[in-house]
Order: structure tokens, then C-alpha cells, then sequence
């Protein structure tokens, strides 16, 4: 056997490419944002051949319940609700895919539905709050099932609406991280907006991270109900294709 064969393994040549995976490592980081624990969360989307429509808005409800959200449970849940009423009731219901993901110590994502079968439940918990790995989750589910659509030829528009009424303080991924990804779903489209309870610091934060579409707000169960209810009428408008 040659020279050149006998260093095909070894530890020059694992040092050499353990060199290059990790600058390729490093890109891939930049691009996607660190591993997060709720990767490991399989959901289960509206399979395309039961769509009702070739053209579909994907509509993500990115909610806090962490320790702070424990007075409006009742709230939450009927905003959610009013959600899921306001689109059922329109003539964009069949052009509408729904999910949510919940978010506090831990980042709970659920899988894009029909409208009808939209699971409306809510609970907050004792938990801390982990802002931006919901963000980046969002961003992954967003991108995953936009791409399975687009294979079979199915038009996709997007919206993220992020609701939290603190700051993160528990997240593995850093607030670069959330804002680069704030930054890729602004590029591919994706309608981002943050519904900012509370202090002014909640919607500092969102300014910060490249969020345009900010509604500051008290924390009441009225406003909550009247934000949510304008969330699912944008929503209807942007599938209609009569807002950007």
C-alpha cells in the first residue's frame, strides 16, 4: 500500500478533518441556529392530499405560559377560541392552516390543522420563559411544512404571531440567535408580529429582535380578546391576498 493510502486514517488526517467539520459545523450554526431540545418533537401536520385548497396561509400562534400568564387562563383559552370562530366562519376556512406552540421552561410545538380541529386548550404554569428557542421552533416548523407543500405545487403564505408578556430567561439559543431568525422569516416572507403584554420592556425586546409588526398592550382580558380577534381578521386578509 502507497503513502498516500496508509494516511487515509489515522490521526493526522481525523485531526485534519475534524478541522473542516467544524468550520462546516460553524456555518450550518449561522444559517440555522443552535440545536434546540425541542427538535426532538415530532408533529403531525395536515397531510396535503386532505387539503381542501391549493393555496394555503399557515397561521403559528407562538404563546408564553410561563409563571406570569397564570391569570389569564381562562382568558387565553377564549381568545383562542375567537381565534379559531372568526376563521371558521369565513370564506378562507378551507385556505387556512392553524397551529400553536406553547412555551415556558420547555417549548411545546403542536402541528398544523384544519381549522375546525384546532385544539383551543391552555394552561399556564410555574415555568420560566423560553422566548427565543420558541422563536427558532417556529421558524423550523414553519419552514418544514412550507417545503412539504411546495413539493406537491401548493402556494404558501405565512404568519407568526408571537405572544409573551416577559423576557426570555431560560432560552439555549441567545438573543442573536432569535434575531437572526426573526431576520430569515422576514426574508422568506413569513409576517411576524409580537403581541407585547405588560411592561414596555416586552416590547423593547421585540423592537430589538426585527420585529415590525408590534401591538403594545395592557395586560386585561379585554384587550387580550380584541388583539386576538384582529390576529385571525389579518390573517383572513393575508389569505385573501388583501394584505401584505
Amino acid at each position: 500500500m502507497g503513502k498516500r493510502e496508509d494516511n487515509i486514517f489515522g490521526t493526522p488526517a481525523w485531526e485534519a478533518f475534524e478541522a473542516d467539520f467544524r468550520v462546516l459545523d460553524e456555518e450550518i450554526q449561522k444559517i440555522q441556529g443552535p440545536s434546540i431540545p425541542s427538535d426532538a418533537i415530532a408533529v403531525k401536520n395536515t397531510p396535503v392530499d386532505l387539503l381542501r385548497n391549493s393555496m394555503q396561509t399557515l397561521l403559528r400562534l407562538d404563546i408564553d405560559k410561563s409563571g406570569s400568564m397564570q391569570g389569564f387562563n381562562n382568558a387565553m383559552r377564549k381568545a383562542l377560541e375567537l381565534v379559531k370562530e372568526s376563521i371558521v366562519t369565513s370564506e378562507e376556512v378551507c385556505r387556512i392552516q392553524i397551529a400553536k406552540t406553547l412555551f415556558s421552561n420547555m417549548v411545546t410545538p403542536e402541528g398544523y390543522t384544519d381549522v375546525e380541529k384546532f385544539d383551543t386548550s391552555y394552561t399556564a404554569g410555574n415555568g420560566s420563559t423560553k422566548l427565543y428557542d420558541s422563536i427558532i421552533d417556529s421558524e423550523r416548523r414553519i419552514n418544514e411544512y412550507e417545503n412539504d407543500l411546495k413539493k406537491y405545487g401548493v402556494i404558501v403564505k405565512k404568519v407568526l404571531c408571537i405572544l409573551s408578556d416577559g423576557l426570555d430567561n431560560d432560552s439555549i439559543s441567545s438573543f442573536d440567535d432569535a434575531k437572526a431568525s426573526i431576520e430569515r422569516m422576514k426574508k422568506n416572507d413569513v409576517t411576524v408580529c409580537f403581541i407585547a403584554f405588560g411592561s414596555d420592556d416586552c416590547k423593547k425586546l421585540a423592537e430589538q429582535l426585527g420585529v415590525v409588526n408590534i401591538i403594545h398592550t395592557d395586560a386585561t382580558v379585554h384587550e387580550l380578546h380584541k388583539i386576538m380577534k384582529f390576529v385571525s381578521l389579518s390573517t383572513i386578509q393575508i389569505s385573501q391576498g388583501t394584505k401584505d
